[in-house]
C-alpha cells in the first residue's frame, strides 16, 4: 500500500473524534482536506494525515514481509514538523527516533497478533526502547510515569506502544531520573564529617536528600518486573530476559546507594533481589557476585549489632550472610567456577561459626548447636574437613566428627570422637550403634560388650 505524505506548518488544534474519523477517511483515500492541521484529543502531537500510517498497523499482518516493510516506511516518513517525532522527543536525529517508533508500533501489532514472529520487523525492540527513553521531553516522561497508576488513561506516544514496552520504557525513565551514585553519596558523607558533623547527622541529611531517589529506583525495579510479566504473557521470552536483567541492575544500583548510607539491611535485601533477577535471567556469575555483596552487607549489619551488644540479632544477621554465601556458591557452581564456589562455601562456614558464637553469647544454646552443625556441613562442602570435624564436636555430634577427622587424616582425633560417640550411645542404651562406633575406634572389647547388651535387650 502506498501512503500519502503531506507536511503541515501550522499549530495543531484539538478536535472531536468524529471529525477525526472523517478526516482519516479522506487521508486514506489520498485527499488533502483542510482539517489536516487538526489532531484528535487522545493524541495531539499527530495530524490525522500522519496518524493514518499508525492506524493502519492495527489490521496489519506482520507475517507478510512486504506489508511490514511498507508500513515501516510509511511511519518513518510521517513528516518533519509538528509530528510525534518533533513534539515528543528531543535530541538525536530523525533517523534515530522515527525508526524506533516504527519498530515498537509494529512489535505491538505482532503481540496483538497472537505473539507472531517479529522477524520481518526492521530494527531491534530493546534498542528502540533505549533510544526513545533517551530523547523523551520531561512532560512526556511525566505522562509516561503517571500512566503507570491504575485508572490513568494512556496518552501521548505510549498509546501506540505495547503494554510491556510501555512498562519497560517507563522503567528506563524512572531509573534515569537521577544520576547520583553511591560514590557521590559516600563523598558527601565524608565531607560532612570532615566539616564537623557526626556520621549520624551526615547520614540523616544524606538520606533525607536522597530518599526520593531510592523510592524511584525501587519503583523502577518493580516496573521492570511488571514488564517482564507482560512480555511473558505474550510469549516474548527474549524481552522478558532483558527486562529481568534490567531489574537486577536497578536493584544493584539501589543497593549500593543504600549501603553507602549504612542502611545495611535494606542494601542486603536489594542485593538479594538483584541476585534473584540475575538468576532468573540466566546470568549465574552476576548472581553469585551480587549474593556475595548481600552477604557482606548482612555481615556489616551483624557487626553493628555486636558492637551494640545485640548478640541475638547479630547471630540472625550472620546466618542470613551465610545463606547468601551459599546461594553465591551454588551460582558459581552453575557458572562452572569451582574455585570461586569453594571460597563462597568457606565464607558461609565462617559466617555460621560467628552466628554460633553470637547465639552462645545471647544464651541461646539450641540455636548455637544448630549453627555449629550448619558450619560443619558447610566446612565439609568446602573440603575443610578438620574444621568441619571441630564444628561437629561443638554441635555435639561426635560420630560425624569422627568421619570428618578420618577424611582430614587425623586418625587419633577420629578414634577419640568415635569413642565419645559410643560412650554417649551406651548411656542412651543404644547398644548396637555404640558397638559400631567402638569398632570404628578399634576398641574390640568394648564393642563385644555393647553387642552383648544389645542382644539381651532384644530378647
Amino acid at each position: 500500500m502506498v501512503w500519502p505524505k503531506y507536511e503541515c506548518d501550522g499549530p495543531l488544534t484539538v478536535v472531536f473524534i468524529g471529525i477525526l474519523d472523517t478526516c482519516l477517511k479522506h487521508c486514506l483515500m489520498g485527499n488533502h482536506p483542510s482539517i489536516e492541521r487538526q489532531a484528535r484529543p487522545g493524541y495531539p502531537h499527530l495530524s490525522p494525515i500522519r496518524e493514518a500510517a499508525l492506524v493502519h498497523t492495527r489490521t496489519l499482518d506482520v507475517t507478510r514481509e512486504q506489508d511490514v516493510v511498507e508500513a515501516y516506511e510509511a511511519i518513518i516518513h510521517m513528516g518533519m514538523r509538528g509530528t510525534v517525532n518533533d513534539s515528543v522527543f528531543h535530541g538525536g536525529t530523525k533517523a534515530e527516533r522515527l525508526p524506533a517508533i516504527a519498530t515498537l508500533v509494529l512489535c505491538k501489532r505482532a503481540d496483538e497478533q497472537g505473539g507472531a514472529s517479529t522477524e520481518h520487523i526492521p530494527g531491534n525492540r530493546d534498542r528502540a526502547l533505549t533510544t526513545l527513553a533517551a530523547h523523551l521531553w520531561p512532560t512526556e516522561m511525566a505522562q509516561l510515569v503517571q500512566s503507570l497508576e491504575p485508572g490513568v488513561e494512556v496518552q501521548g506516544v505510549c498509546q501506540y506502544l505495547a503494554q510491556a514496552d510501555r512498562l519497560c520504557l517507563a522503567a528506563h525513565v524512572l531509573r534515569a531520573q537521577d544520576h547520583t551514585d553511591h560514590d557521590d553519596i559516600s563523598d558527601a558523607i565524608a565531607r560532612a564529617v570532615a566539616a564537623g558533623s557526626t556520621r549520624a547527622e551526615a547520614l540523616a541529611r544524606v538520606e533525607s536528600k536522597h530518599r526520593e531517589l531510592t523510592d524511584v529506583l525501587t519503583r523502577a525495579a518493580e516496573t521492570y518486573k511488571k514488564a517482564t510479566q507482560a512480555y511473558m504473557a505474550v510469549g516474548r521470552a527474549e524481552q522478558a530476559i532483558t527486562t529481568t536483567r534490567s531489574a537486577g541492575d536497578t536493584h544493584v544500583v539501589l543497593a549500593k546507594i543504600l549501603r553507602s548510607m549504612d542502611r545495611y539491611e535494606r542494601a542486603a535485601r536489594a542485593f538479594e533481589a538483584g541476585a534473584a533477577a540475575y538468576t532468573d535471567a540466566g546470568h549465574s556469575t552476576e548472581a553469585a557476585e551480587t549474593d556475595r555483596d548481600a552477604a557482606n552487607a548482612y555481615t556489616a549489619l551483624a557487626e553493628v549489632y555486636e558492637r551494640g551488644g545485640l548478640h541475638k540479632r547479630a547471630a540472625d544477621a550472620y546466618e542470613l550472610a551465610a545463606d547468601a554465601y551459599w546461594r553465591a556458591a551454588k551460582s558459581y557452581t552453575q557458572a562452572q567456577q569451582p574455585d570461586q564456589a569453594r571460597k563462597a562455601y568457606e565464607m558461609a562456614a565462617d559466617a555460621y561459626w560467628k552466628a554460633a558464637e553470637s547465639y552462645t553469647q545471647a544464651q541461646q544454646p539450641d540455636q548455637a548447636r544448630k549453627a555449629y552443625e550448619l558450619a560443619a556441613d558447610t566446612e565439609m562442602r568446602a573440603e575443610r574437613y578438620a574444621l568441619g570435624a571441630n564444628a561437629y564436636m561443638a554441635a555435639g555430634l561426635p560420630w560425624q566428627a569422627g568421619d570428618a577427622y578420618k577424611l582430614a587424616g587425623f586418625h587419633e582425633q577420629a578414634v577419640d570422637a568415635y569413642e565419645l560417640a559410643a560412650d554417649t550411645d551406651m548411656q542412651a542404651h543404644r547398644y548396637a550403634r555404640a558397638g559400631d562406633f567402638y569398632m570404628l575406634a578399634g576398641l574390640r572389647a568394648q564393642a563385644v560388650d555393647a553387642y552383648q547388651r544389645a542382644a539381651k535387650a532384644d530378647r
